[in-house]
């Protein structure tokens, strides 16, 4: 075992060289991190499940062993280890972070790769429930990269379907919760959003602000309305399947557009009858007056302007202008970073404005210790002023500059406030303690070239704030 690289709210990651030389990950699950000793033999059952199952799909990390302690307080798992997200597959101990998806959060992937990922994903996914089991927190940080090729981690969540125990990450997890096909569905949903459209998946169904640059702009409208319905709110409005999911996917890849087909039933053959007969009537009744309006245009204006406003299958930006519109209801949606998204259905008419609300999020201030005196200002002048704790409601999505006083400690950081969510920002107006670890034990640990001691090193009295400390052991570079 030679390092930690991973914490969870159930364990620990350890980086592992097995008596072949061969670089490992191991996931140490405590006993102590359940509830009960039934959910704690569940997961452990899971993960003995999962086992053989890991090995015959690319889309899974390899579960190369499953081990229990003698003791009972753990079990284990070891597992292939991920690329580096560096150097890749060559691995170098003293530097290794894992390379996972979550890098990549905040950025726009090319389609391709989306569709890619999504695919194969999607594939796993879909082995996975054939078993009877559900994975329950697939987000960005648990999809790593082996060899450069995508697969589902964190296995150590996997669980019977249907089991309802709350795991899982904020913003990836539907609202009726985990632990079914159709929320692991939805969770993958999310991830796709955020590497398609560049956005936080808390901002779905926003689109991308810079799509109307973008070279494939057609397959990543597409591909939003396959996300659309992995994310639909109601679990019955979402894809049945992984397999479904994937089909949609691979049509999209290939260029194909998705057909329409009917079955031709008894009830639907005389729905169109009846249908019919109707028609004659009403073209009996009213022959030789005036026919329908024709095709009509609509303008939308939103204030402030610039949104991205879709009609149907359109999209323009405000003020936005559609024409050769039918007299029917087009589902509307308007979105602007920011700004709360508008859903709702309309009739084409003229003269439309739309007042888009500001977004707003909170912030909890705290201060260690309690009672220190902060101002957040936004564009230099003071918005909110208070004494720690406190939270803060109804503050407009943004970054904020907060700063706080406690007899002569003065400190200063950044707040950004995200729709819908509570920023956390803790000062600590007081000295602190540092721990020192390393891999080899028994490096020299130095700050500003004096010598403090060696590993593993406990320092009191630690001043708040950015320190560096230079570590030395024989037989590796500095760090």
């Amino acid at each position: 075992m030679l390092g930690i690289i991973g914490r969870g709210g159930y364990g620990e990651i350890w980086l592992a060289r097995s008596l072949t030389n061969a670089l490992r990950a191991v996931k140490v699950v405590y006993r102590d991190s359940f509830e009960s000793e039934r959910t704690f033999n569940r997961e452990f059952e899971g993960m003995s499940a999962f086992e053989p199952i890991s090995r015959a799909h690319d889309g899974f990390v390899d579960i190369l062993h499953v081990g229990r302690s003698v003791s009972g307080r753990f079990f284990y798992y070891v597992m292939e280890l991920a690329d580096d997200q560096v150097s890749g597959a060559e691995i170098e101990i003293t530097r290794y972070a894992p390379k996972t998806l979550k890098a990549e959060v905040g950025h726009v992937l090319p389609v391709e790769e989306c569709l890619r990922l999504g695919l194969l994903l999607a594939e796993a996914l879909g082995a996975l429930h054939r078993e009877g089991l559900a994975h329950r927190d697939i987000k960005p940080s648990n999809i790593i990269f082996v060899r450069g090729v995508p697969k589902l981690a964190d296995i150590g969540l996997v669980a019977s379907s249907g089991q309802r125990s709350f795991v899982g990450t904020e913003g990836y997890v539907p609202p009726e919760g985990p632990g079914t096909a159709q929320a692991d569905l939805y969770s993958l949903g999310k991830v796709l959003y955020e590497i398609s459209m560049g956005k936080d998946r808390l901002d779905f169904p926003e689109l991308s602000s810079n799509l109307d640059e973008s070279t494939d702009k057609e397959r990543l409208l597409q591909l939003n309305g396959v996300l659309l319905k992995a994310c639909a709110q109601q679990p019955a409005q979402r894809y049945e399947t992984a397999d479904d999911l994937r089909a949609d996917l691979a049509r999209i890849q290939s260029g194909e557009k998705k057909e329409r087909r009917f079955r031709l039933t008894i009830p639907l053959l005389a729905v169109i009858l009846l249908f019919s007969l109707g028609a004659l009537v009403v073209q009996h009744f009213v022959r030789g007056k005036s026919p329908l309006p024709g095709p009509a245009t609509t303008t939308i204006r939103t204030e402030p302007p610039g949104a991205m406003v879709i009609l149907g299958d359109r999209m323009e930006r405000s003020p936005a202008k559609f024409s050769g519109l039918t007299n029917q209801k087009y589902p509307l949606r308007i979105m602007l970073p920011d700004y709360d998204s508008i859903e709702t259905e309309l009739t084409p008419q003229t003269g439309l404005v739309f007042k888009l609300v500001r977004s707003k999020g909170s912030v909890q201030i705290n201060s260690v210790p309690a009672g220190a005196a902060f101002e957040i200002r936004h564009g230099g002048e003071v918005v909110r002023r208070g004494k720690a704790p406190m939270l803060l409601h109804d503050l407009p999505t943004g970054t904020y500059e907060v700063q706080a006083r406690l007899g002569d400690w003065e400190l200063e950081d950044q707040a950004e406030i995200k729709r819908g969510e509570v920023t956390l920002k803790t000062f600590r107006l007081a000295n602190g303690s540092v721990k020192i670890i390393s891999a080899p034990a028994g490096a020299k640990v130095s700050l500003g070239g004096s010598e403090l001691g060696v590993t593993p090193l406990l320092l009191d009295e630690v001043k708040p704030g950015e320190v560096r400390y230079s570590l030395q052991v024989a037989g590796f570079k500095p760090d």
